[in-house]
């Protein structure tokens, strides 16, 4: 059952991202990261999911604490007050609270971008799947240029802009940039 509920979830990311959306489209990573690069905490920036129905926004926006996800070594994450966007079917979303839960997550293609009629590129994210076998997996795309520097989480077909956007945040443990 969990593996036909990954393949349902790449399935719906693969079209997700196969839609255009521009700004989004420009965004996404285009090559696979590492592991490494991929692990680290990522904050709720962006909301966008008004028609999820009249004040999700501010719901979510609002929510204290942040909700975050912990991407750890090994394939182990921690999500914090995430957003649970229920399906009802047919792309019926509602807002179904916040929860924390352990999961397991790994890299993988989640679907594929073209600018303006080129070649298809191929665009990476994770899928993470609930430690909790009830809970739908669920399927984000990266965004950065050379590393990933976010995950998005898109709804309904994808060019119509609605999606969680979470920031990755800097890692304490790295060395400061040295002024100049």
């Amino acid at each position: 059952m969990k593996s036909a509920l990954t393949y349902g979830a790449l399935l719906g990311a693969l079209a997700v991202t196969s839609c255009h959306n521009d700004d989004l489209t420009r965004r996404l990573l285009r090559h696979k990261p590492t592991a490494a690069q991929a692990c680290g905490t990522y904050s709720l920036t962006v909301a966008n999911v008004d028609q999820v129905g009249e004040g999700t926004n501010a719901r979510i926006v609002e929510h204290q604490p942040v909700p975050t996800m912990e991407l750890k070594a090994g394939g182990k994450a921690e999500l914090n007050d995430f957003p649970m966007l229920a399906d009802a079917g047919n792309y019926h979303y509602g807002l179904a609270g916040f929860k924390s839960f352990h999961a397991s997550w790994r890299i993988l293609p989640v679907g594929k971008v073209s600018d303006r009629g080129a070649e298809a590129h191929a665009v990476f994210g994770i899928v993470i799947e609930p430690a909790d076998t009830k809970q739908p997996n669920e399927t984000l795309s990266f965004t950065g240029e050379s590393a990933p520097d976010g995950l998005v989480l898109t709804l309904y077909d994808g060019s119509e802009g609605q999606m969680l956007e979470f920031s990755k945040l800097a890692d304490p443990a790295a060395p400061a940039a040295e002024a100049k």
